[in-house]
């Protein structure tokens, strides 16, 4: 039964409002969707995330714990209000430190910061951090959002956004060219511009891990409940009910048909007007469960006898992938020294701020799903496959994302709410609660892995084995990719002359496990870098030149038997943090002379990670165009979900063209005006895409310098509706008004596709899987509290080969946003089905746990990438974890082989340890 209104009357923004709506509904909800402030973000409905903070008679206050009436004659201030014509000094400051990346935190950061700065201008990091802790990022770290308000006060007026000049763009940092809007609140998320005739969906979900189910009279409950327009089933989708983001391994349905194969599967929708959704309970949904036997873990689901998840899948294994080179065994028996760990792993959320949300409509015959998404052109073809549509009547248009990190490469909710559309004719809104997008969407692989390598006595990797269960649930998703990209990356980026590896992808009826920054690799190195520093401390030589004696280096052959010609810079990342090392170490033995109950550590890990799709086609397609206006149209389809793509393409494409950045504009990855540039993942799109982006950069070029007959020397200047080009002393000025328009605008256009030269693997595993390597290593340092088992990590120092650094501003965020996932892995991240399916109960790190980091920016140029730039997105996470455990181990003499390493089990290892004296 509805709740009655009331007339509420506040002043928002300093205007005077009057709203009619239930006393006790939430004020973020009468701000979003009664007065349309879409700024204030909501994360998750509980006072967790606090994206939905703003000021309430200038204290911050989480809006959706605040009951509208008790904003009655109270002032609100929004992230709207912040900007009074133009940008305040704290948007601005945002702006100049890259302190706002995917954005959906940060309108709540910048309203928390606002009220800190009118009592405290210019505040100390510790009380930024005070004043913020209550608000989580996903994406940046969280150390240039401190740096950011810290220097608001100082900083702002000598702030200066011009843009580079034409042909200075790569090696710039320019602000985000999508960045201002993400400081005024103006960007649409998923959930931020939902039709207001829409109807709004809720799922039915499974509450068991496996059950069958049935239905009982939904024509009954539905008359029951006025406002309800509809219940959908598995019996309503007119396509095939199966979807996967790859082809050969697609097995899950957009809705379960008979039996559900996890917690949180979607089983049925529901579909209404608005305020009758609101207020609808599904508890009296007609429909009756049958609890049926499941197991959560890979060795129950490969025992003998247990029953098969998909009955194509003999001992619920999905797939496996293996690598072998050399003779291993023989290696191992003939080594002076080896040593054997087996280390366990756990699920890890992908905590994105922003649930999963968006709203489908019909546009004459075509399906338009407007919502969050990595990988557009995929999300349209698994639609339209589960519509019955042909993909050319399905139009994905991507919104902002507010966080992806993998997971929203995978279809959501897209199918579901084109089927309410399809079947209502009327637009179909829909966003995740944060239980229903912890429930339902995939998680980080758990690993069970065991590894033994040897060394001979002069200290070189002779031999490695490896073997990996990885959990990857009731579906597939993106398991083959994990089980395959495991076994190549196993061995680190080291010289491992005899080496078998093998990833296996196994079925249970826990969570699906997809992708979430790396692939699997995150995991196989905690495996192999601990190892690492056993096999130095058997050899008695430093931990970090161990590695510099065992690196890769140009000619190289990887485990795979690929030559590596050029662009390895792993070596050039270890000699980088040697003076850190040799402080840092130096620093740890001092401390720990005199402590007794605390010690302090050091750790130190590498990586290297492939970049783009392995073994595979991983195209992307670019096309830019000169308008008539003399504007430079960029059609940029690699979704930027906060890593920055829209500039760092958009300055490749600038300076292969010859131009400046000022004069482009982007086109988005809308599947019906933009090209299809691949999937936003695998660290591919500065790689693959900014090849693209270069290449029509140079096309376009190519074209205007032919069609005024000069050379390749000449240069090109935009001079309003004009290009002149200038060569030597000549001067020749193209009226663009002039010359013929095509369809798309264009008087000049180009069009290219870049795909990456690799080659497949064979039975054993040899070939070349990528064309690209990206580099990095790490070192930790931090203090462990002995009697509870705490960490306080105090500095993180990372040096990254990039290739080339096209934006070194955004790299740095990057970086820093891979490391503060990384210590979540490390130290407090594990999802239990269940139990953590909220953001109080699942923790991420905090503004106050992440401590300061020193990057350090190594360029060895890949001539393969664009202006010799390579991936990055992901190596930055891989080696953090690592280096904490490491270092932990420096500390306290342990290894927690179970990760997360909580105080509990740090405690446990402890106690173990003095046990066994």
């Amino acid at each position: 039964m509805s709740m009655d209104r009331a007339d509420i009357a506040f002043a928002v923004n300093g205007a005077a409002v009057s709203v009619s709506v239930p006393p006790l509904r939430r004020l973020s909800s009468v701000l979003r969707d009664e007065l349309r402030l879409t700024g204030t973000k909501v994360g998750c409905d509980a006072g967790d995330c606090g994206a939905c903070t703003v000021l309430v008679d200038g204290d911050p206050v989480c809006a959706c714990l605040m009951p509208a009436a008790s904003a009655a004659g109270a002032a609100v201030t929004t992230v709207e209000g912040l900007a009074n014509g133009r940008l305040s000094a704290l948007q601005a400051s945002f702006l100049a430190h890259g302190a706002a990346q995917c954005g959906i935190c940060t309108p709540a950061l910048l309203v928390a910061a606002t009220a800190l700065l009118d009592k405290k201008p210019r505040p100390t990091g510790v009380e930024v951090q005070d004043a913020l802790g209550g608000i989580l990022c996903r994406c940046t770290g969280y150390r240039k959002i401190i740096a950011a308000v810290m220097e608001a006060s100082v900083q702002t007026a000598s702030l200066d956004f011009r843009l580079p000049r034409s042909g200075h763009a790569i090696g710039a940092s320019p602000v985000r060219l999508d960045g201002v809007p993400k400081v005024t609140g103006d960007e649409k998320f998923g959930g931020d511009s939902f039709p207001a005739d829409a109807l709004a969906v809720l799922v039915v979900r499974s509450p068991h891990y496996h059950a069958g189910f049935a239905f009982g009279d939904i024509d009954g409950w539905t008359k029951q409940h006025p406002g309800i327009a509809g219940v959908f089933t598995a019996a309503d989708i007119p396509g095939r009910n199966c979807f996967g983001v790859i082809g050969p391994f697609a097995d899950q349905p957009a809705l379960a048909e008979g039996f559900a194969r996890l917690r949180g599967e979607a089983v049925a929708l529901v579909a209404g007007e608005r305020e009758a959704i609101l207020d609808l309970d599904l508890s009296d949904f007609p429909i009756r469960w049958t609890e049926l036997p499941h197991f959560l873990h890979p060795a129950e689901a490969k025992a003998e006898g247990a029953a098969l998840i998909h009955d194509s899948r003999p001992a619920n294994l999905l797939t496996k992938g293996f690598v072998e080179r050399g003779e291993p065994e023989t290696a191992l028996a003939e080594a002076a020294f080896t040593v054997s760990g087996a280390i366990d792993t756990s699920y890890v959320e992908h905590a994105y701020i922003e649930p999963e949300a968006g709203y489908a409509y019909l546009d004459g015959d075509t399906l338009v799903v407007v919502a969050c998404t990595q990988a557009p052109y995929m999300d349209r073809d698994d639609t339209a496959k589960v519509l019955g549509l042909a993909v050319d009547k399905v139009r994905i248009v991507p919104t902002a994302t507010g966080g992806g990190f993998g997971s929203k490469l995978d279809v959501s909710l897209q199918p579901l709410i084109g089927l309410v559309a399809l079947k209502t004719g009327r637009p179909a809104a829909l966003a995740y609660t944060r239980n229903e997008s912890m429930m339902s969407t995939t998680k980080r692989h758990p690993a069970e892995m065991k590894a033994t390598i040897g060394v001979d006595a002069d200290g070189h990797v002779i031999g490695m084995v490896f073997v990996g269960d990885f959990n990857t649930g009731a579906y597939a998703s993106w398991g083959p990719t994990v089980a395959n990209r495991v076994p190549v990356h196993a061995s680190g980026p080291y010289l491992t002359p005899n080496y078998r590896a093998e990833g296996r992808a196994i079925h249970t009826h826990g969570p699906i496990s997809g992708a979430f920054r790396g692939f699997g690799v995150p995991q196989a190195t905690i495996m192999q870098e601990t190892l690492y520093d056993e096999l130095a401390g058997k050899l008695g030589i430093d931990r970090l030149d161990f590695r510099l004696k065992n690196c890769l280096r140009n000619g190289s052959e990887t485990v795979t038997g690929q030559r590596l010609e050029s662009g390895v810079g792993i070596a050039e990342c270890l000699e980088a943090l040697l003076p850190h090392w040799a402080r840092a170490t130096a620093d740890a033995a001092a401390f720990n002379t005199a402590g007794i109950d605390k010690k302090r550590g050091v750790g130190v890990a590498s990586c290297w990670y492939g970049c783009g799709n392995t073994s595979l086609p991983n195209p992307s397609t670019i096309r830019v165009g000169i308008a008539a206006s003399g504007d430079v149209i960029l059609h940029q389809g690699a979704v930027d979900i906060g890593q920055g793509s829209n500039t760092v393409i958009t300055q490749i494409c600038a300076d292969a063209l010859g131009l400046p950045l000022e004069r482009f504009r982007l086109k988005s990855a809308d599947t019906a005006i933009s090209p299809d540039a691949g999937k936003t993942s695998a660290s591919r799109q500065t790689f693959v895409t900014g090849k693209a982006a270069e290449k029509a950069g140079r096309a376009l070029r190519e074209k205007i310098l032919r069609f005024a007959n000069v050379s390749d020397k000449a240069s090109l200047q935009l001079d309003g509706a004009a290009i002149v080009i200038r060569e030597d002393e000549a001067r020749r000025r193209i009226d663009l008004a002039s010359l013929e328009v095509d369809a798309d605008g264009f008087v000049f256009r180009a069009e290219e596709t870049y795909d990456p030269p690799t080659l497949p693997l064979d039975a054993k595993g040899q070939g070349k899987p990528y064309a690209v390597y990206g580099y990095g290593a790490q070192i930790a340092e931090l203090e462990v509290d002995l009697k509870l088992g705490t960490v306080k990590l105090l500095k993180i120092t990372a040096a990254h080969d990039v290739g080339k650094a096209i934006n070194p501003l955004l790299v740095e965020g990057q970086i820093e946003g891979g490391i503060a996932q990384g210590i979540g892995m490390a130290l407090m991240e594990e999802y239990i089905p269940g139990r953590t399916e909220n953001l109080h109960d699942y923790l991420i790190p905090t503004i106050g746990d992440v401590p300061p980091i020193e990057t350090i920016l190594v360029e060895v140029p890949d001539p393969e990438g664009p202006f010799g730039a390579k991936g990055l997105g992901e190596h930055v996470l891989i080696p953090t974890a690592p280096a904490i455990l490491n270092a932990i181990r420096h500390a306290t003499g342990v290894l927690v082989t179970k990760v997360p390493a909580t105080p509990s089990r740090i405690l446990a290892a402890i106690r173990d340890k003095e046990a066994r004296r």
